[in-house]
């Protein structure tokens, strides 16, 4: 059935168009906050401040923050037994779902307002889920 193949064919070829920008967004992105974003820049950035500008840090660096989840849990235990609030590891490990990276391509597939409404969303969350916690801990 060569012109159905070659109707997938095209439509593969307009998908690929239709993401390159995107994919090349994304990967710029995560080269710059590779380079930027570290755990020991999270720690720094956590221990300065109270109160909503701590909630506030935890919640910027759980979006900013990169590389796989088990690589920051020895970090956050360490500033646990520092004395950081449970909130704040809350609000981090939540808003780690935020990936700016991603948002080229999840704009290119489900639009702007679909978007912008699920991130603020999730982020709203965070907050809800990080106030739970020091309510259940404290």
């Amino acid at each position: 059935m060569p012109e159905k193949t070659a109707v997938a064919f095209q439509i593969s070829i307009d998908f690929f168009y239709r993401l390159i920008l995107p994919f090349f967004l994304v990967f710029c992105f995560m080269v710059a906050l590779n380079l930027f974003l570290t755990p020991p820049r999270f720690e720094k950035f956590t221990q300065k401040g109270t109160g909503v500008k701590q909630t506030l840090v935890a919640a910027i660096a759980g979006i900013l923050s990169t590389g796989p989840i088990f690589a920051w849990y020895p970090i956050l235990k360490e500033l646990r037994e520092r004395g950081a609030a449970p909130s704040l590891m809350a609000v981090f490990l939540v808003n780690r779902a935020v990936k700016p990276a991603l948002l080229p391509m999840m704009i290119a597939l489900f639009g702007w307002p679909f978007v912008l409404l699920f991130t603020l969303l999730t982020v709203a969350a965070s907050f809800c889920v990080g106030f739970c916690m020091n309510r259940l801990f404290s």
